[in-house]
């Protein structure tokens, strides 16, 4: 069907898109624990005895590709490669899959439900194939994020871990289609352990969360104050933390900015003075701010009101009030839904 010839490449465009929209305000610093020590371990690393093929994902790959199952002779795997060598992408052909080993589904009570079934598939798949997308360190881990299906299909989202601490923004996504078969993975993870894989970078913080949590309020004070150019001067008592501080190992790559993982506290801050929400790290060895970015968008307020104010709710059928410059107003139907077919265009349909 013309729809799942193309659902791989809708799901790369979409990678693309939200990669392009991420907020870097401030260059990663400060984030090594110490900058000589760290060249030290590095060269001692690169010096160590590793297994041929170790660190080369090519095998991996093509097992992977072998792997498929279902799919028209001589069609071939949609695959995006970083510049290591991994897998960002991989996508199964039109009508094929990925064959992963699965224990049989018992029956009765035992059973496991439609999201341990989808949850079970994703995991073994990354046990069998995870060092084609980079997964190496026995200390990588992954944490359930969510599970969604869409048109039929299920996406498991997993989140990524070291040796138990939360790696920002790190995550793969395992597509399953219909039947419950792994269709396409995307992946944006955390590649080079080998940083902390030889102690190099100690996990255990040199600065507890309340200090951190200072430094953030400061750097955001300073900040908001440089925006004022010499009008309000606000304090870092009007700034607050509406979550965290939360340990977690930063790596700059997954962000998509140069430079080697730290271990961090990760604070978001809101304040009382003034407006511009934003998400601290704070290195959690030097107690230095090594990165930051605005949660603005994350402040707009989405809701939907129908003509009168009334919030959008049971009564039918939805409208919402739009109004013309002169004054003019009218109400028009709320659209609750809108399909579009890559291959045919696009279409609409409004709610009963």
């Amino acid at each position: 069907m013309r729809i799942e010839r193309n659902w791989p490449r809708m799901v790369r465009g979409s990678l693309r898109r939200a990669v392009g929209r991420r907020e870097a305000a401030l260059p990663f610093q400060g984030c090594r624990q110490d900058t000589r020590m760290a060249n030290v371990i590095k060269g001692r690393v690169l010096g160590m005895q590793q297994a041929p093929g170790a660190n080369d994902p090519a095998a991996a790959i093509a097992e992977l590709k072998a792997a498929v199952r279902g799919a028209a002779p001589g069609e071939q795997p949609q695959i995006g490669r970083l510049p290591d060598g991994c897998l960002r992408f991989f996508g199964a052909p039109p009508g094929g899959y990925v064959d992963v080993d699965l224990p049989p589904q018992g029956p009765g009570p035992s059973a496991a439900t439609a999201d341990e079934r989808a949850e079970q598939t994703a995991r073994a798949f990354l046990a069998e194939y995870g060092a084609a997308f980079g997964i190496r360190s026995s200390q990588t881990g992954f944490s359930l994020k969510r599970i969604t299906r869409t048109y039929g299909r299920t996406h498991v989202r997993l989140s990524q871990t070291y040796n138990g601490l939360p790696v920002f923004g790190a995550e793969i996504i395992v597509h399953l289609d219909p039947e419950g078969e792994v269709e396409a993975v995307i992946s944006d993870i955390m590649r080079d352990t080998s940083l902390l894989d030889s102690g190099g970078l100690s996990l255990t913080p040199s600065i507890e969360a309340a200090d951190a949590l200072a430094s953030a309020k400061d750097f955001c004070a300073a900040q908001a104050s440089e925006d004022a150019r010499g009008g309000f001067q606000p304090e870092s008592d009007d700034f607050s933390a509406f979550h965290g501080p939360d340990l977690v190992v930063l790596d700059p790559g997954v962000v998509g900015k140069p430079g080697k993982p730290g271990l961090a506290w990760s604070a978001a801050i809101t304040a009382s003075c003034c407006f511009g929400n934003r998400q601290v790290f704070v290195n959690a060895h030097s107690g230095n701010v090594c990165w930051q970015y605005g949660l603005v968008a994350k402040a707009l307020q989405r809701d939907i009101y129908r003509a009168g104010g009334e919030e959008i709710g049971s009564a039918e059928p939805p409208t919402y009030l739009i109004c013309y410059p002169g004054g003019e107003c009218e109400n028009i139907p709320l659209r609750t839904e809108s399909f579009c077919d890559p291959g045919e265009g696009e279409g609409e349909g409004e709610g009963e």
